[in-house]
């Protein structure tokens, strides 16, 4: 989508990029959340901090919930029985 390889790219160097590159509209509904999920990723990758599985959990139930904004397949959150979002599954 936005045409770029982040593999070995930090945090704030992909935000100057989704900021140029994704639409103004877009950014505006999600831009700073995607930014926010990755600033633990980046401190995972580049820190070495292992984050416990509550964090992990809560970062992945935010992201998804962002990719579903952006995808348009997002629904109002409801948290399940195993306490996964929107149907996400908790291990």
């Amino acid at each position: 989508m936005l045409k770029f390889d982040a593999a070995e790219m930090t945090t704030d160097e992909i935000a100057k990029r989704i900021k140029k590159y994704m639409p103004s509209d877009l950014y505006a509904i999600c831009g700073e959340e995607i930014i926010s999920n990755m600033r633990l990723w980046d401190f995972s990758k580049f820190a070495e901090f292992t984050p416990s599985p509550e964090l992990l959990l809560n970062n992945l139930d935010a992201t998804i919930s962002v990719a579903k904004r952006i995808s348009g397949t997002d629904v109002s959150p409801v948290v399940s029985a195993s306490g996964g979002e929107n149907g996400t599954v908790r291990i």
